[in-house]
């Protein structure tokens, strides 16, 4: 059975040595953070502050997302596919501004911790901060720096792997904007990210990626936006074997030219929407190069003061950690809806449906560009006890039909959890998306 229990002193006194240490890595960005809050004429700035307890107990019947068909006495110890969880998070939010409003510092994060019943080999802590300093100079230029780093547990996808996995991202970004007039603004934004995993055996993952994105934008007193733009990613894999690098290649460079935008039809209904030509070129295999049109549309109708309705489209390719897959496409919809049934309680339901296209490496060994299909259907129920103490189940059923690649991968996962939030004023929390660290 489970002890309730939060980080012992050990684990804290880790975390704040990988703290100092990972400051020391970015010893300029910390200097340049203390250099405005030691500022003299700061000192009657007001910070905003929150910070986030949640304990949560999910039950999940299939955290290692096993085929229906596996044999689990050869893979699993006592061969159960089932596990609970229990999870501790502590998440915060710090927002300090200087010359303006819009002149600030941001630093926020999560600290979380996972422990599993059965599969102890997977217990684990999870963390993510990202600080940021975005400034106002004039009306005219405004931009933003930023650091993220985060750390979590991997994405299994067939049972292939059993071992604790755990990811590891680093991202910078640079961004500048100049407003040329009160509706056209031109944004430049410079990131470079690292992918990290911990096991050798999936080192040939590891990716660096470089972005650059460009464009303008143009913007109207209803709330609408139009922007324009092109967007170039250079990407490397450095830890693949010369064997790995003939079936998946070193690395490839993405080039968009896309637009995006915004328009409020009306008080009620709200698109978002972007499209974009991409154009893949890989460093060797250049017989494995495409083209292809990326779209995301999202709508949001309020029908009524209660209710809202949501409505997401996609199609764009992604990565998959399956050596005999180069690339996989996406095509989907997804069905939302919340009610606020009262003051205190609100219900959320769910609905996608996503036909995936699996394009094959050189090293597969069965079907080529095969394709699945994934449904999912999920709802919440939040109830809002007081402004700090909420309670929410909420809960999802996933299947995963991959046709010629085997049998089909079920997931049921339900869970309860409670959250303690605290405010130094009202709407920190929601403002820096705590919900979505959760």
């Amino acid at each position: 059975m489970y002890q309730l229990e939060f980080f012992s002193e050990p684990e804290i006194q880790q975390w704040r040595i990988k703290l100092k240490l990972n400051f020391s890595q970015k010893s300029w960005f910390v200097l340049f953070f203390t250099s405005f809050l030691l500022s003299p004429n700061q000192a009657n700035a007001t910070t905003e502050l929150a910070l986030q307890l949640d304990v949560s107990w999910l039950q999940d019947s299939n955290p290692l997302r096993f085929a229906q068909d596996v044999n689990l006495n050869r893979v699993l110890p006592g061969g159960k596919l089932e596990d609970s969880v229990l999870a501790n998070d502590l998440r915060f939010a710090l927002i300090h501004p200087l010359d303006s409003p819009e002149t600030r510092l941001v630093f926020t994060g999560q600290l979380g911790q996972r422990r599993f019943e059965q599969m102890t080999q997977l217990n684990h802590t999870e963390s993510a901060y990202k600080a940021s300093f975005e400034w106002r100079w004039s009306d005219q230029w405004k931009g933003a720096l930023s650091h993220l780093k985060a750390q979590q547990l991997y994405a299994y996808e067939n049972g292939s792997l059993t071992d604790r996995e755990m990811t590891h991202w680093v991202t910078d970004k640079a961004e500048l904007a100049l407003q040329i007039t009160p509706d056209i603004e031109v944004p430049l934004a410079i990131s470079a990210r690292q992918l990290a995993h911990d096991l050798p055996v999936n080192w040939v993952f590891d990716r660096d990626e470089k972005i650059v994105d460009a464009g303008v934008r143009f913007r109207t007193t209803s709330g609408s936006m139009l922007g324009l733009g092109v967007r170039s990613t250079e990407v490397t894999s450095p830890k693949r074997t010369a064997q790995q690098v003939s079936s998946l290649d070193s690395g490839y460079q993405d080039k968009e030219v896309y637009a995006e935008s915004s328009w409020q039809y009306s008080a009620l209904t709200r698109f978002d929407g972007r499209i974009a030509s991409l154009h893949r070129s890989y460093v060797n295999l250049s017989a494995m190069n495409f083209s292809a049109m990326t779209t995301e549309l999202k709508v949001r109708y309020d029908y009524s003061a209660k209710t809202r309705l949501t409505l997401d489209l996609w199609s764009r390719p992604y990565g998959v950690t399956d050596p005999a897959v180069l690339y996989a496409i996406g095509a989907g919809a997804r069905l939302g809806a919340r009610w606020q049934a009262t003051a205190k309680t609100r219900l959320s339901l769910q609905a996608s449906n996503e036909a995936q296209r699996y394009h094959s490496s050189y090293m597969a060994l069965g079907p080529f560009n095969t394709e699945l299909n994934q449904r999912r259907m999920g709802g919440s129920i939040d109830y809002a006890a007081t402004r700090a103490i909420r309670f929410y189940v909420d809960g999802f059923r996933e299947q995963l039909r991959r046709g010629a690649l085997g049998a089909d991968i079920a997931q049921n996962v339900f869970r309860l959890g409670f959250e303690y939030t605290y405010e130094n004023m009202p709407g920190v929390a929601e403002r820096n998306l705590f919900g979505g660290w959760r």
